[in-house]
């Protein structure tokens, strides 16, 4: 049972994850209007951002935690219970560190790389667009529709 838990949970979280990736995908980048590449822009900067910080604060904790493992096992005699119990917390705020430390890391390197992706399609982006679409025109009068096409200009 906990085999067929961990499975669905991986299988739900890698399905997330590769939805999110769709947003920064070549294709929808050079389809996407530039206010779209703005936005993108600045998510991927906040989320680097927000990276660096837990990377920092984690490691932190990570020093922490190893200095209370230090301090709690190798220099104690005895093992009292104020002894033990600051060592399973030195464990807890070392293992929250590197888990944090990873996760932290992990978002800067992603996260660097969709920046530069996104500065990419931003100096490529066309400042003059042609679209040139089909219609479908409602006439009250004469109540018919009508084709045509619309011929658009962005520049």
């Amino acid at each position: 049972m906990k085999r067929i838990l961990i499975g669905g949970l991986f299988l739900i979280v890698s399905v997330l994850t590769s939805q999110a990736q769709g947003v920064y995908s070549q294709r929808n980048l050079e389809h996407a209007s530039l206010d779209s590449l703005t936005y993108f822009l600045n998510k991927a900067k906040n989320h680097r951002t927000t990276g660096i910080v837990m990377a920092s604060l984690s490691t932190v904790a990570l020093v922490v935690g190893s200095e209370m493992m230090y301090k709690n096992s190798v220099e104690t005699e005895s093992f009292d219970k104020e002894s033990v119990t600051n060592l399973a917390s030195g464990t807890l705020w070392y293992a929250v560190g590197v888990g944090g430390t990873i996760v932290g890391l992990q978002m800067i390197v992603k996260n660097s790389i969709r920046v530069h992706m996104v500065n990419i399609a931003i100096n490529n982006h066309s400042k003059v667009s042609l679209n040139i679409t089909p219609s479908l025109v409602y006439y009250d009068k004469t109540q018919n529709f009508s084709t045509g096409i619309i011929l658009s200009v962005r520049f």
